[in-house]
Order: structure tokens, then C-alpha cells, then sequence
């Protein structure tokens, strides 16, 4: 530009002296900092002036760039198109014009295709057989001159080829160049080895023949050689080495012989330029073939995979390690080294070394020979050895997660900066490596100290990185992260302000279009996530994702970092949609992670990572939409990142836990015990995983006292939910005031103690229930996201209280929160059909007090709106119709409507055919539809009626031995419903089966028995119906007396009535 344009030289200069930084390698200035400094500003001072104006407007500038396809560094390729365009979008009639040639490539038709400013040409729309023609007469007409061989058949047999021949080739070639210039190649191609007699003569006719598509060439050609012994070897090391190496070179960096090279390259020449000696360069006649080879939609059994990098790198520090072997201790002087050392020397890690790709079973070869290279390299170089070797023992430690490895990880890192002292220049990057290492044995071990050295250590790095320090924001960033790291364990605010505010600095010191922007936007949004889940304020995760979105902005495909960005925002989106309930957030987070899991294929290192986060995510949407198929494939993926987690992973812990609640939710759906049993054990081992000093251990204690709550609603083991309790006690320990977690520990422990009364009727155990609850709400105010659960749960608590106390404000109370609990689940909210149901329960028990029949009417409206949202299969309908049974029973004993208790049968008959032989509540069924059936036996006098209900009771009463918590329940109805049979019996005489004395006896002492026993758990209990049961109790006891006159009821009636009336009494 400065000779074409020579009033440009002067201002880039100056733009140079102004900031040197412009010219150095290394710089942290951005190329599109350069781009604009070095070009797009010179000539835009220059363009505007009056004096050049004219001449500009006349004759625009032209910048000329070739095949930047062919550019390596896709992501500078972005950068400089980002940059341009943004400059031309700022400069529209600035006069110049930009002129780029290039194959499609995705990094750059997508930024280029949404630019109106941009024109688009395909150039196959203007290629011409003409145009070939014309380069093929260039080509052959050079070649054949010169070729005593074509010009001695040209002499004999005419022109070559022949003008047939040459149309055949043209209509061969079609309208591309590439394949044109291929082909020529091919043909006029030097022979490389000796036995190697063939002429253009002879490939010409081989030419017409081969695939007229790339794709096809490639494959085609390459199948010659692909059967030969290291194939696949040299293939791969030329797709994949940053600089093309030579025969000799190939060979020593795979350890082969030169011969073995030379054999697989002759018959490849048509695509690769073959050299004629050793030690000239191989090179690919176009960048095609390398992307040929690297995408395996493409070139299927030919695909060299990223993992041949690792070969590669092992290849060059064999390569080093030989040279150095030979003069240890001494500086390698890389003029006087093989071309294999030569590139071992610049390209070995800068070219090979990616954690992401790096594979477990080779990083134990490259760290026993960094090992060897540390005790082999010059002294001023031994603190770069160890640095390189930490690195391979981080990549093993993010892999297996061992403590020793952690050890030798750090102890690494301390020796490399013991050798570099204050001042030396390089002491901040030492710092900075070890701040880091440590950060991640904490993430590990959970040691205070050890999150605590590696903030000191981040501090003194940012002490010797002033502004304005190219390195200032890495140095930010990563004590932002450990800060963070932090906060998550000790929850104190002060640690996650500063976190932000340092993220926030490094964020400014990263300005658009900065490379690094990506990661402080990323590292920001994490931070105010943390953030979030502490404070709960929505401006926290919304500006979180906010930060996350711009990050992915920056990542489009096939951005290497893509995957973190897309993984980073679905877990902000997750967590906003555990407030808002918007169901646009949980499906977008499960999109998100989706993709970032497909760009991190097996066995990607961060595999586990993201396996883990969708999971989580599809047990959220599951939580909402209670579709089955979404906890199923949460417990499938969980269940893989369990397997990349073997023990002793440092995040097992958290893939068992995970796979334990997804199966514990999975039990709410199926009553699959199985699924139960499982959870409890992946969830114990996870807790076992956490010692009292993790910081998550109260997650733990929390899903696995849930777990064992669940399970003992489906077996009425007492010892489960004891523990169940026991858990929720210590997790609240670990949650005091004002743990952001503490009010689901007491919703929880709450909870867990409400079910152990209804099992006990220990009244302590009620009223610190109650009182859970109360601070949980307390702590849940207008308008938390889970105020809904502590509000359901109370009101059933209290319901509880006041069927024990029978004291009305409870049942009041009861309703009222009820009530509230629905208004904040509106249609469509997935848990309305809870509000309703127990609501419908609470109304139903105030009825029974007061026999208002306004509580019994709304009390079947709700229970009729709770089983419309549980339409068939869905896992509660057995209890909606249940207790909508039970509704429709209470109103018929107050009204007498027949067509409520036959409605309530039908009800009752429904529920028990979802609740078969095996399902715990099965007894409750049978119970509720015996006593509708001995209802309507008094009303009907059926005797079908009563015999069914008899038999019902008779199962249900089989169901419940003792201790079970329900047994007085059915000991109650059954006695009721031989009761009722019998006083008819009584009536009726003869007709009614009285004439068979035995079977009226054995039923009549059931029913005694039935009462005596229920008379004595009321007697221990003090229970409130020791009077009816003592009057029932009375009444059997006349019958008895009077339809077989025994003398020893009469005695036992007077002292059964006696024992009523003392009680009634006092």
C-alpha cells in the first residue's frame, strides 16, 4: 500500500513508533487492532484529503487477497473479515474495494453471506471449457517441448494428444481448475523411483478415467498406495504436521525407513508433490486434500483423526530427546540439526499439544519422556521443561483425578518457580500456572488452604502484571475464578463481589475485538450465576446469560471453544428457569447442552462435563412437564457420565448424586421399587464421597433424606424416614442463617416430620413440623418460585394438627394456605393439580367438623378439577379418584343422594384397578370402596352389597398386620361393615341367614375382636375416638346378647358403658 499509495508510508510509520507492539510477534494487540492501524486508518487519513479526493473518486483502490481458505488460523480468518466489514459499515463510501478469492469454507461464507455489503460470486458460474481449453494448451505446450519422449511420438504419430483425446479431457475436467491443474500434474508428473518407467504417454489415458470430483480423485488415488505397510502413518503426518517436512524427515519422526516414505508416495503424485531428493519438502498440490483427509464425512476410511496429533507429539520429543542424549545439559543449535529436530524444536507442542484431544494411555508415554527432557535440557531451559511437564500431569489429573498425581502436578509447578526468582521476567507466568494448579486440586480435595494459596499466588501475579501488561486480564480472570471457587465454599458475598469485579476489569481490558473476550465474557456469566443462586436476584442470571450469548456470539462454528460457551449458557438458562418456571429457558438450556455435547465427542476430556449438565436439564423440564421420557434419558445420561467418572474421578460424586435423584424422581412415576433402591445407593455412596468438610455436602444430605422420605411413603418403614430426618437435621445444620439454601432444609425436614406424626402421632413431632415450614415460608417470600411447595406442605400439616386436636383454627389456617398455595399455581401450572387435591382434602375435613355443605360441594369441585389434570396414565389419578370417592361418600351420609354413592363406587372401583395387588396403597382402595359399599347396603339392603364389602375389608385388613400405620383404619371399617350385616340379619330373621347360627357367631366375635383392638390403640394413644369406639364396642356386645344370650356380654356391656360414661363425664 505504501508504494502504491506513498502518502500512506508516513502514517504508518508513525503508527509503528506510536506503538511498537504493532510489528512484535506475541503482541496482545488483536490482528484487528493491527489490521486498522497498520492499513485501514493510513488510507482512510490519506483517501479523505482534498488534494487526493478527485484522483480517488476517479480510480477506487483494490485490495487483492488469494485463497484465504487456505489460511490455518480460522479463527484470524473471522477476525479480519469481522474487522473489515465493521470498517466498511462505518466507511461506506470510503474509495476502496476489497477483492477476496476463496473455496467455501463455513468460518467464512457465514460471515461473509450476511453482509449486504458484500457481492458473492461463484466462479464455476463463469468458467468456461474455453478457459480450460486455453490452460491446458499452456500446460501441455511447456511440458511437451521439453520431452524428448512426447517429441519423438509427436514426429511419428501426429500432435499430442489428439484433438478427440484433448475435448475428451476438457468435457473430463468440467468448469474446475483444481481438478485441471490435478490432472496436468498427474500426467507430467517425475518419476521418484527408479523402477518407475512410465511416461505422460502412458497417464494420459489414466487421466480420462479418473473421478471427476475431488472427493472421488482423492479416494481413488489414494486407494493406490493404501495397502502399503505405514500408510495411514505418512498420510496422517502430512495432513496434520504445521510444516511440510521432507522423505528423511517423515521417516525419523516416525521411525521408519526412508525407502518405506518413498514407496507409499510414487503412486500418490497426481495430489501430493513428491520431490526428487530426500530432503526437499512434501507438500499437498492444493489444501483440498487436507481437508479431504481431516473430515471423516468426507474421506470415511481415509479420515485421519485429531488423536494422530498425539503420535505426532511423542514422535517430535523422541525426535529432541535423541538429540539431546548426544550433549546433554547443552543449548541444541537448530542450523545444525535433522529437519525431523529442526521441526521437533518449533513445532513439537505449539503444533501437537491439545489437552482436549490428548488420549490417557499416551499421556503416560509423553510424561516419562518430559521427564527425561527436564534432566536433559540446559539449565536456563529447565524451568520451560518443567512447565511442560506440569502440563501433561494437569491433562492426567483432569482424567483420573488422583491425589498423588495432584502432588506431582503442583510439586512441578513449585520447582519451576523456585528457578524463576523476583525479578525474573518470566515469575508471573509460574505464578500464574501454579495459582491455577492449585485452583484445581481444591475443585478436588476441598481444602481451604490450598483455594487460599492459589489467591495469594493469583494476587502476586497481578502485582507484576501492571496495566498496561499484555497478560493484565489472564491474570484477573483467573484469580475472578478462583474467588469464585471460593464463594461456592464458604458462601461469603464478599468473595464473589470481588470475583466479579475482577472479571469485569479483565472484561474492559478485552474490548471487542479482542481473541481473549470470549473467555471474561464466559467467566463473568459464571461468576454472576454463582451469584444468582446465592442472592436469587434475576438481574444477577440475566445478566449472566446476557454474557454467555455475546460469548457464543464470538464462538460460531467451528469455533474450538464453541462447546464451553454453549455448555456455560445452558446452565444459566437452567438455573433462570428454577425461578421464572418459563419453559422457553429449560428448552433452550436443553438445546444448548445438546449441542455442546455433540461437539464433545468420546472421548473428549469435558465429556463427562456436559453429559452431567443435560442431565440435570432434563430432570428440570421432567419437574414441569412430568414427562417420563425426559427422566429416562436423564437417568441414561447420567449414566454415562457415571462411567467416565470411575472412581477415584474427583467429580464421581456428583454423577452419582445426580443418577440417584434422577431415579428417585423416576420412582415417583413408576413405584418401581428397583428404581427407589437404586437411587438410595448411588446417593449414599455420593454422600460417603463427601466428607463433613465438603461444601456440598448439604446437597447431599438433602437428596438422599428426599430419597429415603420417598421411600418409606411407599413402604412404611419407620426406620426410613427416622433417617430420612436425621439427614434433613444435619444438612440444616450445615445451613444456617443465612444460607441461601436453608429454607429447602426446613421445607424438607418439615415435611419428613408431618409424615412422621401421621405414622407416631407423637404431637412433638407435628408441631416441629409446623414450625419447619412456618420459617421455610418465612424464608420463601412473595414472589420465590418455591413459595408454592411450603405453602401445600403447611396447609397439610396443619390439616394434620387439627385431625388430632380438632382444634378449628388449624383447619381454618389450613384452608387459607391452601388457597393461597393454588392461587400461585394458575392454569397451566404443572403442580395445580396438587393445590387442588389437597385443598379438596382440607375442605373435606372441615366438613366432617362442621357438616357445612358448602365445604363438601367445593370440596368435590376440587377434587373433580385435580382428576381432570390427571387424566390416564397419569401416576396420581388412583389418588384423585380416591379422595374424590371419599368426597362424593361424605355428601351422600349428609344428603342421601343415591347418585353420589354409586358415583363414589365407580370412583372408588377405578382407583383400586390402578392400584393392583403390588401397590402400597392398595389397602386404602379396598377399604374406602368396602365402606361405600356398606353404605349403600344400608340404604339398598342388598346383601350383594354388604357380602363385597365384607370381602373387601377382609383383604384390606390381610394387607395391614401389625404395626402397620393404617391397621386400626380397617380394623374400624371392617368391624362397621359385620355390623351392618349382622343387625340386618337380625331384622330380617330367617330370610337374612340367621338360621345359620355359625357363620353369624364368627363373624360377630370378629367384630368384637376388630373393636377390642381398636379400642386398645385408642386407649394407648388417648385418642380422640375412644368414645365411638367404646359405643360400638357396646352395640356389638348387645347384639351378641341378644341373638345368643350369653350373660358374660351383659357384664362386659355394663363395664364397657360405664368406662363410656365416666369419659363423657370428665
Amino acid at each position: 500500500m505504501a508504494i502504491s499509495l506513498p502518502e500512506t508510508g508516513p502514517r504508518v510509520a508513525a503508527a509503528v513508533k506510536a506503538e511498537p507492539q504493532l510489528l512484535e510477534v506475541g503482541s496482545c494487540l488483536s490482528l484487528s487492532a493491527r489490521l486498522h492501524r497498520l492499513v485501514y486508518e493510513p488510507f482512510k487519513a490519506v483517501a479523505t484529503q482534498a488534494s487526493l479526493a478527485k484522483s480517488f473518486l476517479s480510480d477506487p483502490y483494490l485490495i487483492i487477497i488469494d485463497g484465504l481458505d487456505e489460511c490455518d488460523d480460522k479463527e484470524g480468518v473471522e477476525e479480519f473479515i469481522a474487522a473489515t466489514l465493521t470498517f466498511f459499515d462505518q466507511n461506506p463510501s470510503l474509495p476502496l474495494r476489497i477483492l477476496i478469492t476463496s473455496r467455501i469454507e463455513q468460518h467464512i461464507h457465514s460471515r461473509l453471506v450476511t453482509n449486504a455489503g458484500v457481492r458473492l460470486k461463484d466462479l464455476a458460474d463463469h468458467c468456461t471449457k474455453k478457459d480450460i481449453k486455453k490452460f491446458m494448451g499452456k500446460v501441455f505446450d511447456a511440458e511437451t517441448k521439453g520431452n524428448p519422449i512426447i517429441q519423438a511420438h509427436i514426429r511419428q504419430n501426429g500432435s499430442w494428444p489428439a484433438k478427440a483425446d484433448s475435448d475428451r479431457l476438457v468435457d473430463h475436467i468440467g468448469g474446475s481448475f483444481i481438478f485441471a491443474s490435478t490432472l496436468f500434474k498427474f500426467i507430467f508428473q517425475k518419476p521418484v523411483l527408479e523402477n518407475d518407467h512410465s511416461t505422460p504417454l502412458d497417464r494420459f489415458p489414466l487421466a480420462l478415467n479418473m473421478d471427476p470430483g475431488l472427493d472421488g480423485l482423492y479416494s481413488q488415488t489414494l486407494a493406490r498406495s493404501a495397502h502399503l505397510p505405514y500408510f495411514t502413518d505418512i498420510i496422517s503426518t502430512l495432513a496434520l504436521v504445521a510444516e511440510p517436512l521432507p522423505i528423511s524427515g517423515i521417516a525419523e519422526l516416525l521411525e521408519i525407513q526412508a525407502s518405506a516414505v518413498a514407496h507409499v508416495l510414487v503412486d500418490l503424485q497426481a495430489i501430493i508433490q513428491v520431490p526428487g531428493t530426500d530432503n526437499a519438502p512434501v507438500t499437498f498440490y492444493h489444501t483440498s486434500l487436507r481437508d479431504f483427509l481431516t473430515t471423516e464425512s468426507r474421506s470415511g476410511q481415509l479420515f485421519v483423526a485429531p488423536t494422530f496429533h498425539n503420535r505426532l507429539l511423542i514422535g517430535c520429543l523422541r525426535c529432541e530427546l535423541r538429540a539431546r542424549r548426544r550433549t546433554p545439559k547443552v543449548p541444541l543449535d537448530p542450523r545444525k540439526q535433522t529437519a525431523a529436530v529442526q521441526y521437533s524444536l518449533e513445532n513439537g507442542d505449539h503444533g501437537h499439544w491439545n489437552r482436549d484431544r490428548i488420549k490417557f494411555g499416551d499421556l503416560g508415554s509423553l510424561i516419562v519422556l518430559r521427564r527425561e527432557m527436564v534432566e536433559l535440557l540446559p539449565d536456563d531451559d529447565r524451568a520451560l521443561g518443567l512447565t511442560d511437564l506440569a502440563f501433561d500431569l494437569e491433562a492426567r489429573c483432569m482424567i483420573d483425578g488422583v491425589t498423588a498425581n495432584f502432588e506431582e502436578w503442583i510439586s512441578v509447578h513449585r520447582e519451576a518457580l523456585s528457578l524463576r526468582p523476583h525479578p525474573h521476567p518470566d515469575r508471573h507466568h509460574s505464578l500464574n500456572n501454579l495459582g491455577n494448579a492449585l485452583c484445581s486440586l481444591f475443585a478436588s480435595s476441598q481444602h481451604v488452604a490450598d483455594i487460599e494459596e492459589s489467591i495469594s499466588v493469583h494476587r502476586e501475579a497481578l502485582t507484576l502484571r501492571p496495566h498496561p501488561h499484555p497478560n493484565r486480564h489472564h491474570s484477573l480472570n483467573d484469580l475472578g475464578i478462583a474467588l469464585t471457587s471460593l464463594f461456592r465454599h464458604s458462601q461469603h458475598a464478599a468473595h464473589i463481589e470481588e470475583s466479579i469485579s475482577m472479571h469485569r476489569e479483565a472484561l474492559s481490558l478485552c474490548r471487542h475485538p479482542h481473541p481473549d473476550r470470549y473467555y471474561s465474557l464466559n467467566n463473568l456469566g459464571d461468576a454472576l450465576e454463582a451469584l444468582f443462586k446465592n442472592s436469587q436476584r434475576v438481574a444477577d442470571i440475566e445478566e449472566s446469560i446476557s454474557m454467555h450469548r455475546e460469548a457464543l456470539g464470538l464462538c460460531p462454528h467451528p469455533h474450538p471453544n464453541r462447546h464451553l460457551s454453549l455448555s456455560n449458557l445452558g446452565s444459566a438458562l437452567c438455573s433462570l428457569f428454577h425461578h421464572s418456571q418459563c419453559v422457553a429457558d429449560i428448552e433452550e438450556s436443553i438445546a444448548m447442552n445438546r449441542e455442546a455435547l455433540g461437539l464433545r465427542p468420546h472421548p473428549h476430556p469435558d465429556r463427562h462435563h456436559s453429559l452431567n449438565i443435560l442431565g440435570i436439564a432434563l430432570v428440570s423440564r421432567f419437574k414441569n412437564s412430568r414427562c417420563v421420557a425426559d427422566v429416562e434419558e436423564s437417568i441414561s445420561v447420567h449414566r454415562e457420565a457415571l462411567s467416565l467418572r470411575p472412581h477415584p474421578h474427583p467429580h464421581r460424586h456428583y454423577s452419582l448424586n445426580s443418577l440417584g435423584s434422577a431415579l428417585y424422581f423416576l420412582f415417583d412415576i413408576s413405584q418401581c421399587v428397583a428404581d427407589i433402591e437404586e437411587s438410595i445407593t448411588m446417593l449414599r455412596e455420593a454422600l460417603s464421597l463427601c466428607p463433613h468438610s465438603h461444601p456440598d455436602r448439604h446437597h447431599f444430605l438433602n437428596d438422599l433424606g428426599n430419597a429415603l422420605h420417598s421411600r418409606f411413603r411407599n413402604s412404611r418403614c419407620v426406620a426410613d424416614v427416622e433417617e430420612s430426618i436425621v439427614m434433613h437435621r444435619e444438612a440444616l445444620g450445615l445451613r444456617p442463617h443465612p444460607h441461601p439454601r436453608r429454607h429447602d432444609s426446613l421445607h424438607n425436614l418439615g415435611s419428613a416430620l408431618y409424615f412422621l406424626f401421621d405414622n407416631s402421632g407423637c404431637v412433638a413431632d407435628i408441631e416441629e413440623s409446623v414450625t419447619m415450614l412456618r420459617e421455610a415460608i418465612d424464608l420463601r417470600p412473595h414472589p420465590h418460585p418455591d413459595r408454592h411447595h411450603s405453602l401445600n406442605n403447611l396447609a397439610n400439616a396443619l390439616e394434620s394438627r387439627f385431625k388430632n386436636s380438632q382444634c378449628v383454627a388449624d383447619i381454618e389456617e389450613s384452608i387459607a394456605t391452601h388457597r393461597e398455595a393454588l392461587s400461585l399455581r394458575p392454569h397451566p401450572h404443572s403442580d395445580r393439580h396438587h393445590s387442588l387435591y389437597h385443598l379438596g382434602n382440607a375442605l373435606q375435613s372441615r366438613f366432617h367438623n362442621s357438616q357445612c355443605v358448602a365445604d363438601i360441594e367445593e370440596s368435590i369441585a376440587m377434587n373433580r378439577e385435580a382428576l381432570s389434570l390427571r387424566p390416564h396414565p397419569h401416576p396420581y389419578r388412583h389418588y384423585s379418584l380416591n379422595n374424590l370417592g371419599n368426597a362424593l361418600h361424605s355428601r351422600f351420609k349428609n344428603g342421601q343422594c343415591v347418585a353420589d354413592i354409586e358415583e363414589s363406587i365407580a370412583t372408588h372401583r377405578e382407583a383400586l384397578s390402578l392400584r393392583p395387588p403390588s401397590h402400597p396403597a392398595r389397602h386404602t382402595s379396598l377399604s374406602n370402596l368396602g365402606s361405600a359399599l356398606n353404605s349403600l347396603f344400608n340404604n339398598s339392603q342388598r346383601v350383594a352389597d354388604i357380602e363385597e364389602s365384607i370381602s373387601l375389608h377382609r383383604e384390606s385388613f390381610s394387607l395391614c398386620p401389625h404395626p402397620h400405620q393404617y391397621r386400626h383404619y380397617s380394623l374400624d371399617r371392617f368391624g362397621d361393615a359385620i355390623k351392618s350385616l349382622l343387625e340386618y340379619r337380625k331384622r330380617v330373621g330367617p330370610q337374612g341367614g340367621l338360621d345359620d347360627q355359625s357363620q353369624s357367631t364368627a363373624d360377630l366375635v370378629a367384630a368384637i375382636s376388630y373393636t377390642r383392638e381398636l379400642l386398645a390403640k385408642h386407649y394407648l394413644e388417648a385418642h380422640k375416638k375412644r368414645d365411638e369406639t367404646l359405643a360400638k364396642l357396646d352395640s356389638l356386645l348387645q347384639l351378641r346378647l341378644e341373638l345368643f344370650g350369653k350373660q358374660g356380654d351383659l357384664d362386659e356391656d355394663e363395664t364397657v358403658g360405664g368406662q363410656g360414661e365416666t369419659e363423657v363425664s370428665h
